[in-house]
């Protein structure tokens, strides 16, 4: 009986050696885990100092089963000027060279071309069996067009529709373009808040509720996997370079219709982070092949025009098309507490069109449009589990509607 004893202690001893063995390995690989992912954060800031949009491709619905064509637009690959370097974190690791050769060129790319995106599409938590890394890109620029004169000339004849959309910063040029996608997709906005809702950038407002008045901070979109938009700093433009949007237009999606979104003016940062984002503005729009229409963005009833909205003109009818005077469109957002006009913002900018010197620009109904983006922002604010009542929905509907 003794020598039992001793075996079923000796037994046991063993037992608890293998389960602290397995317990330290799990406490190890929980430790290098923690320490990949400090590594993969630091190495993502690093990317985005290198002017790199980071994209975890595992959140586009990239399957299995996709083609590059489908990949590009899953990862909305509509942008001549867009590059996106596709990798995982092992073929980084097996193609250390190959990585940092590629990685090389498309920073000179960027330093050369200004207008263009780079973006970083990590393939590493997703299923689609990546082989190699690879860059994408879209070509639906012909070669030899860019610089033309045609920009700011309508009766160009390419299916492409270009706006360049121009507003001072917190105007919401975000909240506009992400409205624009889910009015298009969505017929109704019961149909957009029991769906999924179109999250081309991230957006943040403050929105008051009830009778007191409660304050809520309503956030659409993940903000950390959008390099572009920085909302840490208020005041300053949350969009940090252009960057365009395209929409599938007609029966048949023969026309598209690429809205180029861009840095605010009245930039907290002063009058030479506006010039330098003028310049980046420039420069991009000096790429496109032609430009339809340029849309200032404002609201109703401001008591002044920031100083930059007259300089931005100057500088933009400076290099584009004396054409382009006719395709200047003036968008009020925020409209319905004037009944959908301009209120006290109209004389304040007749008074700086009729102070330029570049020519007739015109101010009428023909070229000013009035909207209102509330159904929008309650449905973002239905998506945070904010509560309305049935008359507040209602009117919401019919905003949605019409």
């Amino acid at each position: 009986r003794h020598g039992r004893s001793d075996t079923s202690r000796v037994d046991e001893i063993i037992s608890n050696k293998k389960i602290q063995t397995i317990y330290d390995n799990k406490v190890k690989s929980i430790v290098d885990d923690l320490h990949n992912l400090e590594h993969k954060q630091q190495w993502i800031a690093d990317l985005i100092k290198r002017k790199f949009q980071y994209y975890n491709v595992g959140k586009f619905g990239v399957l299995q089963t996709d083609s590059e064509l489908t990949i590009k637009e899953k990862l909305n690959l509509n942008d001549s000027y867009n590059r996106i370097l596709c990798s995982t974190d092992h073929l980084n690791k097996n193609n250390a060279e190959k990585f940092n050769r590629l990685h090389h060129d498309l920073v000179e790319h960027n330093r050369k071309n200004p207008a263009s995106h780079l973006t970083y599409a990590d393939f590493s938590y997703c299923r689609f069996p990546l082989k190699d890394i690879t860059i994408l890109s879209s070509q639906d620029q012909p070669e030899g067009q860019k610089g033309s004169k045609e920009r700011g000339n309508s009766s160009s004849t390419c299916d492409n529709i270009n706006i360049l959309l121009l507003g001072e910063t917190g105007v919401g040029k975000s909240t506009f373009i992400n409205a624009l996608a889910n009015y298009l997709i969505f017929e109704t906005l019961d149909e957009a808040e029991t769906s999924q809702p179109v999250v081309l950038m991230p957006v943040s407002f403050m929105i008051t509720t009830g009778d007191h008045f409660e304050e809520h901070i309503v956030k659409f979109g993940d903000s950390d996997d959008s390099s572009n938009e920085d909302f840490s700093h208020a005041g300053q433009s949350v969009t940090q370079r252009c960057k365009s949007y395209t929409f599938q237009m007609g029966d048949t999606y023969q026309r598209k219709l690429r809205i180029i979104d861009t840095p605010g003016f009245g930039d907290t940062r002063g009058i030479e982070q506006d010039d330098m984002n003028m310049q980046h503005i420039l420069e991009y729009i000096n790429n496109l092949t032609h430009l339809n229409a340029i849309c200032f963005l404002l609201k109703p009833n401001s008591a002044r025009l920031h100083i930059s909205f007259q300089s931005y003109l100057t500088q933009l009818f400076s290099l584009l098309d004396p054409n382009a005077l006719n395709n200047i469109i003036f968008c009020f957002t925020s409209a319905r507490s004037t009944f959908y006009t301009p209120g006290d913002t109209a004389p304040l900018i007749k008074t700086v069109l009729s102070s330029l010197s570049i020519g007739n620009v015109s101010f009428s109904k023909k070229n000013v449009f009035c909207f209102d983006s509330e159904s929008f922002r309650y449905l973002v604010a239905r998506q945070n589990k904010i509560r309305f009542d049935n008359n507040e929905k209602e009117e919401y509907e019919m905003s949605w509607k019409t």
